[in-house]
C-alpha cells in the first residue's frame, strides 16, 4: 500500500474518532433542558435579579430598560417554585419551573435601596424617619447620611375595656360644721302660773268654808 493511501486512511480514521467523541457531547449540550424566565420590572438598570429555588440560588440576571431575564437547567426542578429577588426586595410573584420560556412580569412592594456614595466613597451614617400613613417610602443620601423614610402603619382597632379596679379606701372624716345661731327666748310663764295657783287656792278655801258651814251642829 502506498504512503499516500496510508496517510489518507489515517486522516479518515482520525476524523471518525473525533466525531465519535464530540457528537454525543454536542448533542448532550444541545438537548440540555432549560427554563428561561423573563418579563418586566420597574427598577434601575443593572439592578441584580436573583432566581432561587428552596433557598438555593439557581440563576442571576440584571435589569435593562425595565426588563429582566434569567435562565437555568430545569431538569432537576420541574414543578418547583422559583422566587425572584430584585435588588434587595423580593418580588410579589413567583414562577413554577417548566421547560422553555416562561413570561412573568414582576411587581415590588418595597423600595430597592441603591444609594450612591459620597465623594469619600462611603456612607457615614443611616437614619430612619416616619412618614404619614399611605405615603411612598423614600431613600435619600446627602453628605454621607442615608435617610430612609418609612410610612406609618394604619391605626389599630381600639382594645377591649379593662376590668374595673378595686374599691378605694374610705376617706377621712370631715371637719365639724359651724355652731348654729341661738334660738329666740321663750315667753315668760311665771305670772300666769302664779295667777293659776292663786285661783286654785281660793277655790280650795271656798270649798272648805262651804263644807264647814254645812256641817250639822251637835245636839
Amino acid at each position: 500500500m502506498s504512503k499516500l493511501k496510508i496517510s489518507a486512511l489515517v486522516a479518515v480514521m482520525t476524523v471518525i474518532a473525533l466525531l465519535i467523541v464530540l457528537v454525543p457531547a454536542i448533542a448532550s449540550a444541545q438537548s440540555m433542558p432549560s427554563c428561561r424566565i423573563q418579563g418586566t420590572v420597574t427598577a434601575t438598570d443593572s439592578t441584580a435579579v436573583v432566581a432561587s429555588i428552596d433557598g438555593t440560588q439557581v440563576a442571576t440576571g440584571t435589569v435593562t430598560s425595565n426588563s429582566y431575564s434569567v435562565q437555568f437547567d430545569a431538569s432537576a426542578y420541574i414543578g418547583k417554585t422559583v422566587t425572584l429577588t430584585v435588588g434587595d426586595v423580593a418580588a410579589n410573584e413567583t414562577v413554577t419551573v417548566a421547560y422553555g420560556l416562561v413570561k412573568q412580569n414582576l411587581t415590588l412592594s418595597g423600595v430597592i435601596v441603591t444609594p450612591t456614595t459620597t465623594a469619600s466613597g462611603a456612607i457615614t451614617s443611616v437614619k430612619a424617619v416616619a412618614l404619614e400613613a399611605g405615603a411612598d417610602p423614600t431613600v435619600d443620601l446627602t453628605d454621607g447620611v442615608l435617610t430612609i423614610g418609612i410610612p406609618k402603619g394604619d391605626t389599630g382597632a381600639a382594645g377591649t375595656a379593662g376590668a374595673a379596679g378595686a374599691a378605694g379606701v374610705a376617706g377621712a372624716a370631715g371637719v365639724a360644721g359651724a355652731a348654729g345661731t341661738d334660738g329666740e327666748d321663750g315667753k315668760d310663764g311665771s305670772v300666769a302660773l302664779g295667777v293659776v295657783a292663786l285661783i286654785v287656792s281660793c277655790v280650795a278655801l271656798f270649798a272648805a268654808v262651804v263644807l264647814f258651814l254645812r256641817k250639822p251642829k251637835a245636839a
